[in-house]
């Protein structure tokens, strides 16, 4: 089941991972001066403009568009709307915040006899693999149990599973997968024990357009879109 990197997918990953890192930062330090008094005022207007558009086209994107909401309060009302709705941004800093605490602890590991801790594992496409064959997944993560290491460097999170498919994506899809993966492990973002990432909504599917706001700052895909948009960068 478990096959080595080749050194093309080793160096694959090891960038896409840094620069999920990255981003992963900006966004929650972006976010983090928008929201927060005293801060405020170092965050210029062509910033709040992106962090705003980011929003609206992520995690508000049908409430911010359902026509009840519009009728009410008029299509440009951008202000009424933060203010109606702006308690849900501290639940998204939050979760940016624990992704930027806990993401540095994963490792891409070359070898999969490495593996230890939140370890990057590639796996192996075979005919055996009917989840993997059949359904066309590109990555999925399995949560292990809560503990702390030997060394207390951290508590583990569990392991990302990648498989051919994902080094077919462009270096922005490879990010969005990466973040997309630690919103399940870190975040615990629609896990099942049984069948990993099981209950996804993704960006493709009908569905994701029409997500209410409850669904949506749960989401894996939206914490990815939000910030690859934040970052002018696209998932798709």
């Amino acid at each position: 089941m478990f096959a080595n990197f080749s050194s093309t997918e080793y160096r694959q990953t090891r960038i896409a991972y840094r620069n999920a890192i990255v981003l992963i930062r900006q966004a929650h330090y972006a976010l983090h001066d928008y929201i927060t008094i005293g801060r405020q005022s170092t965050v210029s207007t062509g910033d709040r403009i992106r962090i705003e558009n980011a929003l609206f086209n992520s995690f508000y994107y049908f409430e911010r568009n359902n026509s009840s909401y519009t009728r009410r309060n008029g299509t440009n009302s951008n202000n009424r709307f933060l203010r109606d709705y702006g308690y849900s941004i501290d639940s998204i800093s939050r979760n940016l915040n624990q992704l930027n605490r806990h993401a540095t602890h994963y490792e891409v590991q070359r070898s999969w006899s490495d593996m230890d801790g939140d370890d990057f594992i590639r796996v192996y496409e075979s005919s055996n693999d009917l989840n993997n064959v059949v359904n066309r997944i590109i990555a999925y993560s399995v949560r292990s149990r809560p503990h702390v290491h030997t060394d207390q460097r951290s508590r583990e999170h569990g392991n990302i599973y990648l498989n051919s498919g994902f080094f077919t994506l462009s270096a922005d899809h490879q990010i969005g997968v990466i973040i997309h993966e630690m919103c399940h492990t870190v975040l615990r973002f629609g896990f099942s024990r049984t069948t990993p990432n099981s209950n996804d909504t993704y960006m493709q599917d009908n569905g994701y357009d029409t997500m209410t706001l409850s669904q949506a700052i749960v989401n894996p895909d939206k914490y990815a879109q939000f910030i690859l948009l934040l970052a002018e960068r696209s998932l798709l």
